[in-house]
């Protein structure tokens, strides 16, 4: 769970009070993996910004160069910490005392890199073809050729000049990082085409934060600070990308510019994670999955472990508390904003509805005073002229007539009163409906929350235990977030203040963004029995001009419900051009329990739920499809689906040119 700048700065100003911390005499080196660049930023932001100083520490950094053992700079006490990717797990079972701190890329950026005009576009074409791989052993692209068996049947080729030699065709493939290898060969006037390790299944963490075990031992506390102040650095760096770039271009002359800088930036968003996972998350289970992997390659023995290899081991209990306290006071800030919004929303609808009733009842005040008045006039005028009631009779009568048709008009009023009356109550009770429903919704998670947060109060429970119950409580700490964004997007739809914000963007990269997040939950769901595709039609062009965070926030939507009522299959999104219409035609496909007749007509109402998807204790507001259609239209499209039972759904909507 991703924690906000804000709410950490309140936990620690209510937990822990601020103290000065000593000087250290003695300067820290940080190992970095190559030169001066933006994948190292974090710790640039640290020093820069002072969270370091604020810590205590003094740090240094030290580039690193082809060929050289980072490990060892670190295990033999030239420097007190370093990066480097999972190797360290192969390191560590060969006797290296090293322990990973944090994992600041959550998926690994090396890729294989070739050239469109070589026409290859996966693994299985690598046959035959030459090939350059780094002279520093990329983790990622090794493991992949070793999975495929690939290494009897490519020709490795060394060069000084992986690019030139690229381009010049002395191979077809190198290795590289996917932050800046794509950009340097596009420079050139070529057209790199990429092809990732995860693709095939090697999905591995990319840069980690580590040192040595025997500095742990004695430099606990130092240790700590370090990571401390370096997550702030990356939390700070990634949410400030253009004045870091500028900052290592001028500072630490960087051999890159800063357009190429913010590429690397940008690119390391998407591995990074920043908005979905917590910065340097590292999971145990992870690791062992990598291990496996490593296992299965024959990289390492089958009797690895993992003691002692996370510094999680190290600080297991005191986090636990820490976490606890944290998840709770969240959600009750969570609580709290929600209650907030839904009165602040609620109290302004209900504001109008008196205003306008307030409006309409001095306007029948102003006619009955009026009338009063003019009763007031025909009473004098009868006493006036009582002496003369005999010969003005007729005249008597007609006034009566005026008088009883004042009355007919009073008492349509008085009917009018009655009826503003009855819809302001009905306004009420769907006020009333719309709370009950979302108590509902809200309580569901809340009680997983303090009920595992109750089970963890327990001493006697085992550490997967904790573990277990920890992830119930992010899980449904998750399910309340998109609850609340549920309810903010709709409301704000409902009084008219959405904005729709439109700008060119890379429809390429959006899809990419959506199948690397997706993929991983219905892998996860449906044990990989479910097949997550995309598909651009050619004739789209590379930029199109949206609003990228609505249009991820339909997708998202439709992909999800997708994948909830899918167990086997696959789901397909695709987006294609429709000239004769002049507009863009997106697609949802999946080949999942379809939706019934009786359920078709109200599948775009609110709150509506079909509890009878595979994963109905998924949750869910029954708003997702709503907000969708109403998106849909803010754009300028509309959408509509076709569906079998049984057998699948497709969900259309279009977008204009």
């Amino acid at each position: 769970m991703k924690i906000s700048k804000s709410a950490y700065l309140l936990i620690t100003l209510l937990v822990f009070p601020f103290t000065l911390k000593a000087l250290i005499s003695d300067t820290i080196n940080l190992q970095f993996k190559w030169t001066h660049q933006f994948q190292f930023a974090g710790y640039y932001a640290a020093v820069e910004k002072g969270y370091y100083a604020e810590e205590g520490l003094m740090v240094n950094f030290i580039e690193g160069g082809i060929s050289q053992n980072f490990i060892s700079e670190v295990t033999s006490g030239k420097a007190q910490f370093g990066i480097e990717s999972t190797k360290l797990l192969l390191a560590r079972n060969q006797g290296e005392p090293v322990v990973v701190l944090a994992s600041i890329f959550q998926h690994s950026p090396e890729t294989f890199v070739t050239l469109a005009k070589y026409g290859i576009t996966s693994i299985d074409q690598f046959k035959n073809k030459k090939v350059r791989l780094s002279p520093n052993t990329l983790a990622s692209t090794n493991a992949v050729l070793l999975k495929e068996k690939l290494n009897d049947h490519i020709e490795l080729v060394t060069s000084t000049n992986r690019i030139a030699g690229l381009l010049n065709g002395d191979y077809e493939i190198i290795d590289g990082y996917i932050t800046d290898l794509p950009y340097a060969i596009s420079q050139s006037g070529y057209h790199p085409v990429t092809i990732s390790p995860l693709t095939y299944g090697v999905d591995f963490y990319g840069d980690c934060l580590f040192t040595s075990e025997n500095y742990l031992h004695r430099n606990p506390k130092i240790v700590e600070s370090f990571i401390i102040a370096s997550l702030k650095g990356w939390l700070y760096a990634m949410n400030n990308k253009h004045e870091i770039s500028t900052l290592i271009a001028e500072k630490y002359n960087s051999s890159l510019s800063v357009e190429e800088l913010m590429y690397e930036a940008r690119k390391m968003e998407e591995l990074l994670l920043p908005n979905f996972v917590e910065m340097g998350y590292t999971l145990k289970s992870r690791w062992k999955h990598i291990g496996d992997t490593y296992v299965q390659l024959k990289m390492l023995d089958k009797d690895y472990n993992l003691d002692g290899f996370l510094y999680a081991d190290y600080i297991e209990k005191s986090q636990a508390r820490q976490r606890t306290f944290q998840y709770i006071l969240i959600i009750s800030l969570a609580v709290f904003v929600l209650l907030t919004l839904l009165i602040f929303f609620f109290n302004r609808k209900l504001k109008k509805a008196v205003k306008q009733q307030t409006v309409e009842l001095r306007r029948s005040n102003d006619n009955l005073l009026n009338e009063i008045k003019e009763r007031k006039e025909l009473h004098q005028n009868l006493i006036h002229t009582a002496s003369q009631l005999k010969q003005n009779q007729k005249v008597l009568k007609k006034q009566n007539k005026t008088l009883t048709e004042w009355n007919n008009a009073i008492q349509l009023i008085n009917e009018e009163l009655k009826s503003a009356k009855i819809k302001a109550e009905e306004s009420d009770k769907l006020k009333s409906a719309f709370l009950s429903n979302m108590s509902h919704e809200i309580r569901t998670p809340m009680n997983g929350i303090l009920g595992f947060s109750d089970l963890l109060k327990d001493d006697q429970i085992s550490i997967d235990e904790k573990e277990q119950y920890t992830k119930v409580i992010e899980e449904n700490s998750l399910q309340l977030l998109r609850i609340i964004s549920d309810i903010i997007d709709i409301s704000t739809i409902e009084v008219g203040q959405l904005s729709i914000q439109k700008e060119k963007v890379s429809i390429l990269e959006i899809f990419k963004s959506l199948h690397q997040l997706f993929k991983l939950k219905a892998d996860h769901l449906n044990a990989g029995k479910v097949d997550l595709l995309y598909h651009i039609d050619q004739k789209v062009p590379a930029e199109i001009f949206t609003d990228p965070a609505r249009l991820k926030q339909i997708l998202s939507n439709l992909i999800e419900n997708a994948i909830k009522f899918t167990n086997k299959g696959s789901i397909v999104f695709s987006i294609e051009l429709n000239q004769q219409e002049n507009n863009y035609l997106f697609t949802v496909k999946d080949t999942g329990k379809g939706i019934t007749s009786d359920k078709a007509e109200r599948i775009f109402e609110r709150f509506f739920k079909d509890n009878e998807q595979p994963y109905s204790d998924m949750g869910g507001t029954g708003l997702g499809l709503s907000i969708a259609k109403n998106l849909i239209e803010l754009l300028g499209g509309s959408i509509w689906f076709t569906s079998e039972d049984k057998k699948g759904s497709q969900f259309y909507f279009s977008h204009p040119c």
